[in-house]
């Protein structure tokens, strides 16, 4: 992405939900596709609040897998 990459993106969902008093259940639900497949990059994604993490190249059936972990689809 040419402006921010995704941590920040993530940093600023979380900052406006927190603003608007956005909290739980109610927040937006956050899966991370990225290239990067180290513990630091995904501990920090994890911190800032991410439902899901996946590494590119992404699978469809792990995408599946993901929502329905997080109960988004049955």
């Amino acid at each position: 992405m040419p402006e921010m990459d995704g941590q920040q993106v993530l940093e600023e969902i979380r900052k406006i939900e927190a603003k608007n008093n956005v909290m739980g259940l109610d927040s937006v639900k956050i899966i991370m596709t990225t290239a990067l497949d180290d513990f630091d990059n995904i501990k920090k994604a994890f911190f800032n609040q991410c439902e899901g993490y996946l590494v590119k190249p992404v699978e469809k059936n792990k995408v599946i897998e993901k929502l329905v972990d997080m109960g988004l689809i049955n």
